[in-house]
C-alpha cells in the first residue's frame, strides 16, 4: 500500500520483517500524502525504503476466452468475499481482487488484459495446483493464463541510507 503496487509487484532485498502493524495519521485526503507518511513510518520504524525499477520478467497473461462462461456473472447482491488455498468467492467485486488472489496463488505476476470493468460475483473451487486453478478459470470463468514476457514495474524493498 505504501508504494501503490500489489505484493507480488515488490522485491524484497533485505529482511521484512513479518505481522500486522497499526498505523494511525492525521492526514489530508489526498492518497499521496497517505503513502508518503507511510512510506516515512516504515523507513523510521524499520528502517526500509522502497524504489521503483521496471524489470523483464516472466508473467501470466489474463484474457477472456468465453464471454459467456457460467461463473463469470454481473453481481447482483451485496459487496462480500473470502478465499483460502483452494477456493475463491467475491461478489459485487471487481476483477482486481481475483488478480491479486491468483498473484498470491501462482506466485507470479498477472497481467490484466481482460478489459473487465464491471463488478461480478465470482465463486469456484479448485485442486491445490496451478494447472487445476488455471483449469478452474478457463472452464468455470471463460478466464485463460497465458505465460508471457513483460516489462513490469517493481518496488524493491532494501535498507535504508
Amino acid at each position: 500500500m505504501p508504494y501503490g503496487v500489489w505484493s507480488a509487484h515488490m522485491i524484497p532485498a533485505a529482511p521484512i520483517t513479518e505481522g500486522k502493524y497499526v498505523f494511525i495519521a492525521s492526514l489530508f485526503n489526498n492518497d499521496q500524502d497517505t503513502q508518503e507518511a507511510l512510506q516515512r513510518e516504515i523507513k523510521k520504524k524499520f528502517g526500509l525504503v522502497g524504489r521503483r525499477e521496471t524489470i523483464e520478467t516472466n508473467v501470466l497473461v489474463l484474457t477472456v476466452q468465453t464471454r459467456d462462461a457460467v461463473g463469470l456473472h454481473r453481481s447482483a447482491g451485496k459487496p462480500s468475499g473470502s478465499q483460502g488455498d483452494d477456493y475463491y468467492s467475491a461478489h459485487d467485486q471487481s476483477i482486481w481482487p481475483l488478480i491479486d488472489y491468483l498473484e498470491h496463488s501462482l506466485n507470479t505476476v498477472v497481467i490484466d488484459k481482460t478489459g473487465l470493468t464491471n463488478n461480478f460475483d465470482i465463486d469456484f473451487k479448485w485442486a491445490s495446483t496451478s494447472e487445476s486453478l488455471k483449469q478452474v478459470l478457463l472452464d468455470e470463468l471463460g478466464l485463460k493464463l497465458t505465460p508471457s514476457r513483460q516489462t513490469v514495474e517493481f518496488v524493491v524493498v532494501e535498507k535504508a541510507n
